[in-house]
């Protein structure tokens, strides 16, 4: 990996954390400028993080990008919950539809909303390098990360559902440390640097009743494709 040129991708001040926020706002001004400071893709990184301050981590299947024939992960790899977001022209996909199909499609819950996850009330969310995958040297997501709470209720509930789609074979709950333990092999391209970031914030700490649910109710669903920031990738 290039961790100098990942280092250099300017990110859009419309996408710096906002008080009072949970998410951005995605326009199309922004779309062109991540295309010019030379992102690849733009979406979701989330930390779905218990009450034990756990994060909630996928494995995956081996993925294949269908339109050049490159793997985004290996069999077995593990990472947080993420998400390309999409759009067709002149609509595009919201981060908070974003993360309402993201969590639909990796876990299998049909109905996110019901999971009763929450966000803080204060808002706020970090930004970060993602690489794209392991066949992708040198490029990179500009991965929204912000910090969603999972009930203990949910938490028994996905654990134990285990089937999102085709990409995902299961959910763990791991602490930071277990994680940072964890053979690199085993990780998603990025993982490490997205757990430092993670704990250089206050974030893993269960923020209480300083929390509101978040509110899926404008969500609907669309038939999209991923946006591709740069011709020909």
């Amino acid at each position: 990996m290039n961790k100098s040129k990942s280092i250099e991708l300017a990110v859009p001040h419309s996408l710096q954390s906002e008080p009072g926020k949970i998410l951005p706002t995605l326009s199309y001004e922004t779309i062109s400028q991540l295309t010019e400071a030379g992102w690849s893709k733009v979406g979701l990184i989330v930390p779905l993080i218990t009450r034990d301050s756990n994060l909630l981590m996928f494995k995956h299947n081996e993925v294949v990008q269908t339109t050049n024939g490159k793997k985004k992960v290996r069999h077995g790899m593990l990472g947080p919950l993420g998400e390309t977001s999409k759009g067709v022209h002149p609509v595009i996909e919201q981060p908070l539809e974003t993360l309402h199909r993201g969590i639909e499609e990796e876990t299998g819950t049909r109905e996110p909303s019901t999971l009763g996850l929450r966000a803080r009330t204060i808002g706020g969310w970090f930004v970060n390098h993602w690489p794209v995958g392991v066949e992708f040297p040198d490029e990179y997501a500009c991965a929204i990360c912000p910090p969603i709470y999972v009930p203990p209720a949910a938490e028994e509930r996905l654990l134990a559902h285990q089937t999102g789609n085709e990409e995902i074979s299961g959910i763990y709950a791991m602490s930071p440390s277990d994680i940072k333990d964890t053979d690199p092999a085993r990780l998603r391209p990025g993982v490490i640097g997205w757990l430092a970031q993670l704990e250089a914030t206050d974030f893993l700490k269960w923020p209480g009743d300083r929390t509101r649910e978040v509110d899926f109710s404008s969500v609907f669903a669309s038939g999209m494709t991923d946006l591709d920031l740069q011709k020909g990738h």
